[in-house]
């Protein structure tokens, strides 16, 4: 009994790895759309874009983002952080939940500059192609910054996002 636990032990410790690395693998992101101030106080949508890349291991996906997103009435906000996902594990239309925390630089109007912290929470679809590496990627997500700055606008604002996600 003691030699199996020890066998299944060492088994762990040096298989363990090869294994997890056998199921991670990189990933790209780009995706464009639009967004939407949540705030109500600039009425309208427009443009948005995400950058990123990250680490799949299983189920649980990670990394880093740039995006910059346009809320109408001249309101811009830069967005750099990170993210996680979990999607799920089988099937040619996987869904996933998504959310990251971040540095979200504000200028409304190209007037001033202002940056806070803050996070976003969604979901999103990954569609297989066929394509061996490639997959079609859409996500909704909402973004919210911790520590309000008075008569800031598009400080709370959602986006729906559509792109390619390609596998390395």
């Amino acid at each position: 009994m003691r030699r199996s636990v020890l066998v299944l032990l060492g088994a762990a410790v040096l298989g363990g790895p090869r294994l997890l690395a056998a199921q991670a693998h990189g990933f790209g992101l780009l995706l464009g759309g639009i967004a939407t101030d949540a705030d109500n106080s600039s009425s309208g949508s427009d443009v948005a874009f995400s950058l990123g890349g990250g680490l799949q291991l299983g189920l649980v996906g990670f990394g880093l983002e740039v995006g910059e997103q346009h809320t109408g009435n001249d309101n811009k906000s830069d967005l750099l952080g990170g993210f996680f996902r979990v999607v799920a594990p089988t099937g040619r239309f996987r869904p996933f939940v998504v959310g990251g925390l971040g540095v979200y630089r504000f200028a409304p109007g190209g007037i001033f500059d202002r940056t806070r912290g803050g996070a976003s929470l969604g979901g999103g679809l990954l569609a297989d192609l066929g394509l061996r590496r490639v997959r079609l990627a859409l996500e909704a997500r909402y973004h919210s910054v911790f520590d309000k700055e008075p008569g800031l606008a598009a400080q709370r604002f959602a986006t729906v996002l559509g792109g390619v996600q390609i596998g390395f």
